[in-house]
């Protein structure tokens, strides 16, 4: 019975102990861009839209009060979104919204650096699919 208990032990922390899975908030951000980096040459009807906004994304983490015009902007980008990544864009609007009225308060900068990642992964993960297209 012991043995019974010291590996049901055993497995218990084991399964919880990290993996190697683990990267810093930095590093998700530095991934996200260089993957919008990589497919942002895509021609798009949406490029005039896009360009101010990733100029927006790279400085909202120093001033919270760009989360507005970031807001607005992937607001107008849903329309021309495809179908799939919508309601995904539209939980990024409302977190940014989110960020705008809080002035910035209650949000920390690795927050606001994983929102900024998550922006930049579904803005290129738009690019590889639909690109902006749907009208």
């Amino acid at each position: 019975m012991l043995k019974i208990i010291a590996i049901v032990f055993l497995c218990l922390i084991s399964a919880c102990a990290p993996r190697g899975e683990y990267k810093s908030v930095d590093t998700l951000l530095t991934l996200a861009k260089e993957r919008y980096a990589k497919v942002a040459t895509v021609e798009t009807p949406a490029k005039a839209e896009l360009t101010p906004l990733t100029e927006k994304l790279e400085l909202v983490v120093t001033d919270h009060t760009i989360a507005t015009d970031i807001a607005k902007s992937l607001r107008k980008l849903i329309k021309q979104a495809g179908y799939t990544s919508r309601p995904a864009m539209n939980e990024l609007v409302l977190q940014y919204e989110s960020v705008a009225n809080n002035s910035g308060k209650l949000v920390n900068d690795a927050s606001l650096k994983l929102l900024t990642s998550r922006t930049f992964n579904l803005l290129a993960t738009e690019l590889q699919s639909t690109a902006f297209r749907i009208s």
